[in-house]
Parts: C-alpha cells; structure tokens; sequence
C-alpha cells in the first residue's frame, strides 16, 4: 500500500515537471485554444502566449522537482498514516500549483499591463 500512495504523490510533482520541461522548450509556436497556458491576458496577444508558457514551464519544472523531494520525505515521514498523509501532501501540491499561476498572472501584468 505504501509504494502506491507513494507513487500516487509523485504523480503531480511529476506532471509538473514534465509538461515544464515541454511548455519550456516548445512555447507553442501559435495561441491554441485547447492547450497551453490559457488566461485573458495570455492570450491578448502572441508575445504574451509565448511568454506566459515559457514562464510557466520554468516554475512548474522548478516546483516540479522541489515538490518530488518533499512529497518523498513526506511519503517516509508519514509512512505509518500514509492514507492521511497523502491528502496534506496533495493539498500542498494543489496549493503550490496555484500560486504558479498567480505568479504568472502577476508577470504578464507587469510586462504587458492591463
């Protein structure tokens, strides 16, 4: 049971990670409208998709990563209540995703206004 819910904590961190590394490097040449970082204010223009996606691939790689260690410590840390212990690992998982997005959100209003 344990190596599962471990592997069950990992599946954000992961996620994240990968599609980082993917938003990072292929910037989605043109705005898609079923893929790809989508707000109002990412896609206002081209300039600001391809900024927007490459900034959020950055932080979700560097989130990515940094969340794939804790939950591991975590997941040993709270390996004797794992069930419970994986539902606070996956709210903090949840929570720092979202604040991703506000840290996107907050760079594009200060690069392209509005």
């Amino acid at each position: 049971m344990f190596w599962f819910m471990l592997l069950m904590n990992l599946l954000i961190p992961l996620t994240m990670v990968f599609l980082g590394i993917y938003f990072k490097k292929a910037a989605l040449p043109e705005i898609n409208p079923l893929f790809g970082y989508r707000t109002r204010r990412s896609m206002a223009s081209l300039e600001a998709w391809k900024f927007s996606n490459r900034l959020m691939g950055s932080y979700w790689f560097k989130y990515g990563l940094a969340l794939s260690i804790i939950s591991i410590i975590f997941s040993f840390l709270l390996k004797d209540q794992i069930e419970y212990g994986s539902l606070f690992i996956m709210l903090v998982q949840m929570c720092v995703m979202f604040y991703t997005i506000y840290l996107v959100e907050k760079a594009l209003k200060q690069k392209f206004g509005n």
